[in-house]
């Protein structure tokens, strides 16, 4: 994505088709500015496991990427904005779901969790432009009432992420929704 992440940024579109480098047609996912920035905190730690060429690719791609979103930084926060947005709707009415049937909804709570994650970096980005925003009132209050919800947890992602994701401020990666007595 960082190589095509001008387009992307000048583009009207949120979600982005990544393609990878070997002739695929179809995309392989639908990349986010959160959710690039968070690939790349998620390889980064786990450098240890790349070979030097990776780790070389690695830094070139977010180096170009982070050179991209200083270049165009107005375009990288209204994109941001809109992620952010979007991933808040969601991670509320997941809230409310978990409040209404926490063990029908118990199975999904990893990849919301993940998506929470990615609002996080999305939020990183458009930090200036959501400063006295009801967005960040709205975040606050979904997460106090998910904090009411859930027990402490394992960490609920792959194991090898859990050093690049402490308990502060990732406290929603430590928990899960608290299941009724029967």
């Amino acid at each position: 994505m960082a190589a095509d992440l001008k387009l992307y940024l000048l583009s009207k579109t949120l979600y982005w088709p990544v393609r990878a480098r070997i002739g695929m047609r179809r995309p392989l996912t639908l990349g986010t500015i959160g959710g690039m920035l968070l690939r790349a905190h998620q390889l980064d730690a786990l450098r240890a496991d790349l070979s030097g060429q990776q780790a070389a690719r690695l830094d070139h791609a977010v180096g170009l990427a982070h050179a991209h979103l200083d270049k165009w930084v107005v375009q990288a926060e209204q994109k941001a904005v809109r992620e952010v947005r979007a991933r808040l709707r969601q991670w509320a009415l997941y809230v409310d779901e978990v409040e209404d049937a926490p063990a029908r909804y118990l199975g999904e709570y990893p990849m919301q969790a993940r998506s929470r994650s990615t609002l996080t970096f999305a939020r990183q980005v458009a930090a200036h432009a959501l400063d006295g925003s009801s967005l960040i009132t709205r975040l606050i209050v979904a997460d106090r009432k998910m904090r009411k919800l859930v027990d402490e947890a394992p960490f609920v992602l792959d194991d090898r992420l859990e050093p690049a994701y402490p308990p502060k401020p990732y406290w929603w990666l430590y928990v899960l929704p608290t299941l009724p007595d029967d």
